[in-house]
């Protein structure tokens, strides 16, 4: 999971405690692993990170007759989620667990329109759990 963004776009503070949702699934010892980096949680714990990182390319959109480049940047180290329960539902898999997470105030954090990459958060509960296993 990448977050894609337009470069301009701004690296904000959360005025206030943030709610999203991560696709996580169970490992055999009970623990909460992500998909993709395979990093292991446990709820009620918080994790942090001290920058973002990411890569930078020119993106030429085909559709677009003109052909003016635009910058994008591609979001890679960072606590990636959900913004809301709808969308973590619609894209997770049966194995994976949907949890529910706090993005405290005060952190800093990058968001489009679905997603959010945040530097610091906790996981709180199990919202909707794996029907199968991985």
């Amino acid at each position: 999971m990448c977050l894609e963004i337009e470069t301009d776009s701004a690296v904000r503070k959360a005025e206030t405690d943030i709610i999203c949702y991560k696709r996580l699934k169970s490992t055999d010892s009970g623990e909460l692993e992500s998909p993709f980096q395979h990093a292991r949680y446990v709820l009620g714990k918080t994790y942090k990170l001290l920058w973002f990182t990411g890569s930078n390319y020119w993106m030429r959109p085909k559709k677009f007759r003109f052909r003016l480049p635009s910058k994008i940047a591609n979001v890679h180290q960072g606590f990636h989620f959900y913004q809301t329960l709808d969308c973590a539902k619609m894209l997770a898999s049966s194995w994976e667990n949907i949890v529910k997470c706090r993005i405290p105030k005060g952190t800093r954090y990058i968001m489009d329109e679905n997603d959010i990459v945040a530097l610091k958060f906790e996981p709180v509960e199990i919202v909707q759990h794996a029907t199968e296993k991985y």
